[in-house]
This record gives structure tokens, sequence and C-alpha cells, in this order.
């Protein structure tokens, strides 16, 4: 299970919660989620909703305890709160962001230090975009859709013009665009960089065709992520950072 904050307001009207309270209505759901996957009779107390006491919940997972990831923008705060109580994490890579997304997982993996936590032990997944093209150059052909994209998920905030297109694909950052091997390279760049564990690839944005997202899966699976391991292989054998 992944859980995190929220991004859009309509939740809090629903729930009758104050916005002010945003980032401690989700400590004390947290906290109270925590303890749920842990033990089935909880007896606990929040700011934020009527206490429990030593209250059934069921049913229960099949993991004990279930395994509750944070899902994070990649903003300190939300990371280093998820190391200091030893949580896995997924967290967007955004664009212009892997540089300071390194810094502040850097900031992750010491908080959950510590707090007596092995950081080695705590998995990080990260979240990109990815349009594969059989040949270098062609990837410009996903700005239209990468707008489409982020004007509706962003409610209009975001207006991404080509300048910004041409960041969002640069090194390894949030587009992980071009042809097999551009993408290959760039994912093991990201992780060079992040340290990652697993990535997740959103592949259908912006009313994106389906033959463009079909090519895209199909030359993830038989180029890409074969070269992306072959590189890892050897990142590890030759002792390079990450």
């Amino acid at each position: 299970m992944t859980v995190g904050r929220g991004a859009f307001p309509e939740p809090f009207d629903l729930f009758g919660y104050d916005m002010n309270d945003y980032d401690d209505v989700f400590t004390d759901h947290l906290d109270l989620l925590l303890k749920i996957t842990r033990q089935s009779s909880v007896s606990w107390q929040g700011a934020h909703r009527a206490p429990l006491l030593g209250s059934w919940v069921g049913p229960r997972a099949v993991q004990r305890p279930l395994p509750v990831w944070v899902g994070a923008g990649g903003n300190r705060g939300s990371l280093v709160r998820a190391g200091s109580l030893g949580l896995p994490v997924v967290t967007a890579v955004t664009p212009g962001s892997t540089v300071r997304l390194a810094e502040n997982l850097d900031a992750y993996r010491g908080t959950a230090a510590s707090y007596g936590h092995d950081p080695a032990a705590l998995r990080v997944a990260t979240t990109s975009q990815a349009y594969v093209v059989p040949e270098p150059g062609q990837a410009e052909a996903f700005y239209p859709y990468c707008a489409e994209y982020l004007d509706l998920h962003s409610r209009g905030r975001i207006i991404l013009d080509r300048e910004g297109f041409d960041r969002h694909a640069a090194g390894a950052e949030a587009l992980l665009g071009g042809d097999p091997a551009q993408v290959a390279e760039k994912m093991a760049e990201q992780h060079r960089l992040l340290g990652q564990d697993r990535l997740l690839l959103q592949v259908d944005a912006g009313g994106l065709p389906f033959e463009d997202v079909a090519r895209t899966i199909e030359l993830l699976g038989r180029d890409v992520v074969p070269a992306v391991r072959a590189a890892l292989t050897t990142a590890t054998t030759t002792g390079a950072p990450r």
C-alpha cells in the first residue's frame, strides 16, 4: 500500500478537514495506519478523528504486517518523515528535479540511519514518464501529449512550452525519452544519482495513441531493460557509485 498527503483539496472538503491541517492530518492518519497494520486490536488517539479504544480492525492482510510505502512528490519533509519511520518510499522525478531529489533521498537515508534503521534495507521507487522511439531524434513527437497531460493533471497550473519540454527530456530528468540506447543510458544515470530499487514508468500520458504506447512497451521490454540490467551489473562489478 502506498500512501501520501494528496495533491488536491477535494478530499479535505469531503471528509470535513481543514487544508491548514494538511500535514498534521497525514501524520495522524499514517500513525494510525501503521498501528492497524501491525496489530489487530488498536487503541489510538489523535487530533483529527475520534479515538479507537481496543478496536478490532479486519479483515487482516495476508502479509504480517501489510507493507506500507510513503508516496511523495520529492518534498524533503515527506521523505525525512518516512526515513524516521523506516518506511520505503515512492517518489516522483519531476522536470529539473533529479539533482535536488538525490539530495533529498540522501537526507531520507541519513534520517533513517539516525533513527536506528538500516538505510540499505529501505527500498526506494521512483516514477518517470517513458517514450521510446526506434531512432534518435523522434522523441519530440511526445511534446503535445506531455503538454496536454501536465495541463490536465495540474488543472491549468503548468503550461509546458517547447523549451520546458526540452528540459523535461534532458539527461536523467523526468521524461525518459529517446531511442532504446538513449533511454537505457538515461535510466542508468538516474540510478547512479538516485540509487532507486524500482522504477515505475507512465507510458500513456496525454491521450498518446495506442500504437505509440504499445511500441514504447515493446522497446522497453526487448531492448531497454536488458541494456539497463547489463549496465547496472557492470557498475556493481566495477565498484561504480550506487
